[in-house]
């Protein structure tokens, strides 16, 4: 009896796996592919984006969603009985694949074969369609089916990018190719005249209550790549004093980079192959007419760490200052001395000041000042000379400032970018310099926006692993 129950157990939960995974073998390999566990996922995700966009009316503008998905389809698709009720399975995983230019197809889960076959004569009957196992295919023509032999589940790429983001078939996920960027940049230019190495990204979208994540895995596997993240992560950082620890107020963003200055922007070089960007081309003409080696007193002379923050916004400029570890205090000197005979070149006004002793310049321009000089071995640079001195003035009396969050005085790796933008400074500082005000829920619920990026730090290392938080009041 024993025996049978066992064997029963064990036939009961093959059916159960393989009724779970019969969705992944019909997934293709596709530019751009967006994966929903179930429908109540799906239903729960358009729900906290209604209530955070929308809010008061919230309910006035679900109903219509509904109304209009029965007026278009003969069902609601935000109700799971009227779902059911066509014959489709509301428990189950589907997809969308677009596997090329105006090529795609729906996979919807079955429960009633016989119903959904009712459905489709009557309201869908000049759609390309194909029952496989127990998913139905629904597409414009019946050519894309042909691609199912091609499937992603099996593909180097997306097994790295899963294995690098826990619980991805939990929840819902987009996965991208770079080939799918070039084509929608195609007649633009801008896909013909970059070096880029063939990459993909997978998107993981979790929902919580006050938070909404999105975790992504992106990479390129090539040789090179790899190359490239294993050296970026080998840099000098031997800091006196962490610039953000001085931070005050409540700016708009903060941020900190700890990578490879240096070959991040030889990468730059490689990838920009005619400088679109124009950085090349203007740390050229400066070192060619004002002697000015931007190249090796500065991005050459930098340890890994660079810090950001953005104060404010004020007449349409952001009010920012930082700072950039260097290597060479004397190079970096040269370079100031250098800048400071350019701009008398240029016949254009430069102030010099101290801040304890200390040497500094003022270079104003006809959109803005810069503000820069050395503190031990941090090259400062700035908009806003209140920002800078008080940052500076704060080092030497070592006051501390704000608290950041627990990411950034303890991240995952040495290596790496984190960031924090407080959206009510970015909304209120939009609105008093230029009038702009977004009232929807959606931006005024928002409390801050969080950001890490990692490379990876174990072979083979391809890619980079992100999670961006939006963090909302309520």
């Amino acid at each position: 009896m024993k025996r049978i129950l066992h064997l029963l157990i064990g036939i009961g939960l093959f059916q159960y796996l393989w009724a779970q995974n019969t969705l992944e073998p019909l997934v293709a390999r596709g530019e751009l592919v967006f994966y929903v566990p179930s429908h109540t996922y799906l239903v729960e995700g358009l729900r906290f984006f209604y209530t955070h966009f929308y809010g008061a009316n919230f309910k006035q503008k679900w109903a219509e969603l509904s109304s209009q998905s029965l007026a278009s389809y003969g069902v609601d698709i935000l109700d799971a009985k009227s779902i059911a009720s066509i014959g489709i399975h509301t428990n189950s995983p589907l997809v969308f694949v677009h596997v090329s230019e105006n090529k795609g197809y729906l996979a919807l889960p079955v429960a009633n074969k016989k119903t959904l076959e009712a459905y489709l004569k009557k309201n869908l009957a000049q759609t390309a369609s194909r029952f496989v196992s127990h998913y139905l295919l629904l597409s414009q023509s019946e050519e894309v089916f042909s691609s199912l032999s091609n499937q992603l589940i099996t593909s180097q790429d997306f097994l790295l990018s899963v294995s690098k983001l826990p619980d991805v078939w939990k929840n819902g996920w987009i996965w991208f190719e770079s080939r799918y960027l070039s084509s929608i940049t195609r007649g633009t230019g801008v896909s013909d005249k970059v070096n880029l190495p063939t990459g993909f990204g997978l998107i993981s979208v979790v929902f919580e209550p006050k938070i909404l994540s999105f975790r992504a895995y992106t990479a390129a596997i090539d040789p090179k790549q790899q190359e490239f993240l294993y050296q970026l992560q080998q840099f000098d950082n031997t800091p006196r004093f962490h610039t953000l620890d001085y931070v005050r107020g409540n700016p708009l963003l903060v941020a900190k980079l700890s990578l490879n200055l240096s070959l991040l922007y030889r990468y730059y070089r490689a990838v920009d192959r005619i400088d679109i960007m124009g950085i090349a081309g203007l740390l050229a003409s400066l070192k060619k007419d004002y002697g000015v080696d931007m190249e090796r007193d500065f991005i050459h002379n930098s340890e890994g760490r660079c810090s950001l923050v953005i104060d404010r916004f004020s007449n349409a400029q952001p009010l920012y200052y930082g700072s950039v570890g260097i290597k060479n205090r004397t190079l970096a000197l040269h370079l100031m001395e250098s800048l400071k005979n350019m701009v008398v070149q240029k016949q254009e006004p430069l102030y010099a000041f101290e801040i304890f002793t200390l040497p500094f310049y003022h270079y104003k321009m006809s959109n803005g000042s810069l503000y820069f000089g050395m503190v031990e071995n941090e090259f400062f640079f700035a908009s806003d000379k209140e920002l800078l001195v008080q940052c500076i003035k704060d080092i030497y009396e070592k006051k501390s400032g704000i608290s950041l969050p627990a990411f950034f005085t303890n991240p995952r790796q040495k290596t790496g970018i984190q960031a924090k933008i407080d959206i009510q400074t970015l909304l209120s500082t939009l609105s008093q310099d230029n009038g702009i005000r977004l009232a929807r829920e959606f931006f005024i619920g928002m409390e801050s926006m969080e950001i890490e990026s990692y490379p990876d730090t174990t072979m083979p290392a391809y890619g980079w692993t992100t999670e961006v938080r939006v963090k909302f009041y309520k």
